[in-house]
């Protein structure tokens, strides 16, 4: 996460303790932080990764992440290309077609952020 991102969540984090009367940044603060971030988070990546999640057995083939994600082929392929190249996305192969599925680590990142765990 870029220093300015960090900054702007940290201020968010700091205002709304104050704002709701707060000691502390505590945990409801963390989980209205975390849903601001993930609310306003964009780009494809991103959105390969909610679809992937909030799919039913938590994988997709190509056509079902453009159905679910609405980018043009050339971007959704380039973009799994890249994500499955630093492991974020592990390919599981069945009757000779490719389904994507977030990586063990990714998954567990994921949810720990969803659920407002410490990561």
């Amino acid at each position: 996460m870029c220093y300015r991102l960090t900054s702007q969540l940290t201020r968010l984090a700091v205002y709304l303790t104050i704002v709701l009367n707060k000691k502390e940044v505590d945990a409801e603060i963390i989980r209205r932080v975390t849903k601001v971030a993930f609310d306003t988070g964009r780009g494809i990546g991103l959105e390969i990764i909610k679809a992937i999640h909030e799919t039913d057995g938590g994988k997709l083939n190509f056509h079902g992440v453009m159905l679910k994600t609405k980018h043009g082929e050339k971007e959704e392929r380039q973009q799994l290309f890249f994500m499955t190249q630093i492991k974020a996305l592990d390919i599981e192969t069945v009757k000779n077609i490719k389904y994507y599925r977030l990586s063990k680590g990714l998954e567990e990142l994921y949810n720990m952020c969803l659920s407002g765990a410490k990561v």
